[in-house]
């Protein structure tokens, strides 16, 4: 069986999309990074220097992609 590509599968939900790869990945291709643009609104990023885990090993850079993008799609109690 076939299985789609996870860009894909994240394309119908439409929901807000956050990808953050760093450009020195060396699991996965920085490249494919490009895939998640078929995701309708997904914002992409691409840390400089960066490996597999920029959580880790540029974690202030990373969080600030985190907090903004979060405040961009809170929900408010109004």
């Amino acid at each position: 069986m076939d299985e789609q590509a996870l860009p894909d599968r994240l394309a119908v939900l439409g929901k807000p999309l956050q990808v953050i790869f760093g450009d020195e990945d060396r699991r996965w291709r920085p490249s494919s990074a490009a895939d998640y643009r078929a995701v309708p609104g997904a914002r992409v990023e691409l840390l400089a220097g960066a490996g597999h885990t920029p959580i880790m090993e540029d974690p202030s850079h990373t969080a600030a992609l985190l907090l903004a993008f979060t405040a961009r799609h809170a929900v408010r109690a109004d």
